[in-house]
C-alpha cells in the first residue's frame, strides 16, 4: 500500500480454502501486502499469529469449533498493535454489535467487491493513526451512525408495510363498493 513503507503482513483465517485462496490471490496482486499465513481454525490462527506477528488479521466468524468473534480478545492480547478485520456473510445488527464489542477493528461482508477490502484496510489504518484518547469518540460516533442506519432501515420497512396495508384496504374497499352496487 502506498501509505505504508513496508509490506503489510496479513494472516488469513477462514475455514474455506477457496475463500482464502481468492483473498490471497487478490492481495498478492496489490502492492504493499504480504500474506504470511493462512489458518482454517481459531486454534491454528492463534498459533500462526504468535509465530508470524501479522499487522492485519482477516478473520471469518463462522468456523468449526471456536468462532472468529470468540478469538478476537485473544488475538488482541497476543498482538496488541495488529488490526483485526472480520469478514462474514452475516449482515444483521446483532452480528455487527457482537463484532464491535469483541474489539475487532472492522467488519466487511464477504459479498463486497474486492476493492472494498482495500478501502476497509485503509480505513482501519487511518482510524488507528488517531491518538488513543480520541479513538473512543470516533468509535462511539461510528456506533451511533450504524445504529441510526439500522433504525432508518427499520422505519423504511415499517412505512412500506403501512403503505401496503393502505393500498390493500383501498383495493378491498373498492372491491366491496363495486360488489355492493
Amino acid at each position: 500500500m502506498s501509505e505504508m513503507s513496508a509490506d503489510l503482513k496479513v494472516l488469513l483465517v477462514d475455514d474455506h480454502p477457496f475463500v482464502r485462496e481468492g483473498i490471497r490471490s487478490f492481495l498478492s496482486d496489490q502492492p504493499g501486502f504480504d500474506v504470511v499465513g493462512e489458518a482454517c481454525s481459531a486454534e491454528e490462527a492463534l498459533e500462526l499469529a504468535a509465530k508470524q506477528k501479522p499487522d492485519l488479521v482477516l478473520l471469518d466468524i463462522n468456523m468449526p469449533g471456536v468462532n472468529g468473534i470468540e478469538i478476537v480478545g485473544s488475538l488482541r492480547k497476543l498482538l496488541p498493535s495488529s488490526k483485526i478485520l472480520i469478514l462474514t456473510v452475516h449482515n444483521s445488527r446483532e452480528y455487527v454489535l457482537h463484532v464491535a464489542r469483541s474489539g475487532a477493528h472492522g467488519y466487511l461482508l464477504k459479498e463486497a467487491p474486492p476493492e472494498e477490502l482495500l478501502q476497509a484496510i485503509k480505513a482501519i489504518n487511518k482510524v488507528l493513526d488517531i491518538p488513543r484518547a480520541d479513538r473512543s469518540a470516533v468509535r462511539d460516533r461510528a456506533r451511533q451512525i450504524a445504529q441510526d442506519a439500522w433504525a432508518a432501515d427499520a422505519v423504511r420497512k415499517a412505512v412500506d408495510a403501512v403503505n401496503s396495508a393502505v393500498v390493500a384496504a383501498v383495493v378491498a374497499g373498492s372491491v366491496a363498493a363495486t360488489a355492493a352496487s
